[in-house]
């Protein structure tokens, strides 16, 4: 594999690291309209387990995006000669 090749395979990385943040920010929204619809049956049980998954996944795109920030320009710095 070639210099070029492994600079395309880590940029491929990083654009899939991102498709997966984008995926959670769309979970997040289709659980804001499943806690309306919790709320209007009042379950309160549903109501705090979608809660504590929006946490979890808020920390999870917290941590890519840092992951994503910190190596990526990680990446740049030591790609040139």
């Amino acid at each position: 594999m070639n210099e070029t090749e492994a600079i395309i395979k880590l940029e491929h990385r990083f654009d899939l690291l991102r498709e997966v943040v984008a995926s959670y920010r769309i979970r997040l929204e289709h659980m804001e309209a499943e806690v309306v619809q919790w709320f209007a049956a009042n379950q309160l049980s549903e109501i705090s387990r979608c809660i504590q998954e929006k946490q979890k996944i808020m920390l999870r795109i917290e941590k890519l995006e840092k992951f994503i920030k910190k190596w990526e320009a990680n990446a740049e710095l030591t790609i040139e000669h």
